[in-house]
């Protein structure tokens, strides 16, 4: 995700600095990705053990090779990256601005995502190439979290890179209230449907309540860039 503003590192830890951008992360997002290794954990083995440990590191690459993306696309269009941010849900890029034209908003948003698919693609034939079965495992779960965000950031819901982009379009073609009232009930289906498949899948009802409260705020108040 990107947002505009400043990078709030008084509240977060500075992990160091990429490519001249400085990264910090929430210690939700340590709540966050713990939950996710948690049912690795919990299988009691070495091997899952491991894994889980594994899943923390690849969600922090693979997160900050999606921001980075964002802000090197926002770099093609003269536009700085004041810093990086994880937290619970994922994380954000913290730009000067977005680009004033419709083409580049998309290109900015929807670089994150690609940057994930590209990822996963690789992750993905290396794996097939993959002898030993400990490493093939871990390349398999570096593919699965980078094509899962991938995904998930596509969706038709603000604040998510799918969302925003989707926002962008309509606005070219009709009047922001009616853009806005179309993601916000996006948003709402999308949410609903999470609770709907959730019972197995408990990090789902998590997700359900994140994006039913921002598309709500999107009908109440209105788009927020």
């Amino acid at each position: 995700m990107t947002k505009p503003g400043r990078l709030t590192l008084d509240t977060a830890v500075r992990l160091g600095t990429v490519a001249g951008i400085p990264v910090a992360m929430r210690v939700s997002f340590l709540f966050g990705a713990a939950f996710l290794a948690a049912p690795l954990w919990l299988r009691g083995t070495w091997a899952t053990t491991i894994l889980g440990c594994a899943l923390i590191g690849c969600l922090v690459g693979s997160i900050v090779v999606h921001e980075l993306a964002h802000a090197g696309a926002a770099r093609a269009f003269g536009i700085a990256c004041r810093g990086i941010e994880l937290h619970a849900l994922g994380g954000f890029a913290v730009l000067d601005r977005m680009p004033r034209g419709t083409g580049g908003r998309v290109a900015v948003l929807l670089a994150g995502p690609l940057a994930n698919l590209a990822l996963s693609g690789f992750f993905a034939t290396l794996a097939e190439g993959s002898p030993a079965v400990a490493a093939s495992r871990a390349v398999a779960l570096a593919r699965d979290v980078n094509f899962g965000l991938f995904a998930f950031n596509l969706l038709p819901c603000f604040p998510l890179d799918g969302g925003r982009a989707l926002h962008a379009l309509l606005v070219r073609w009709v009047a922001r209230r009616y853009a806005d009232r179309a993601v916000g009930v996006l948003g709402l289906a999308v949410a609903g449907y999470c609770v709907l498949v959730a019972i197995p899948y408990p990090t789902l009802l998590f997700v359900a309540l994140y994006l039913g409260l921002a598309s709500l705020a999107v009908l109440r108040e209105g788009w927020v860039e």
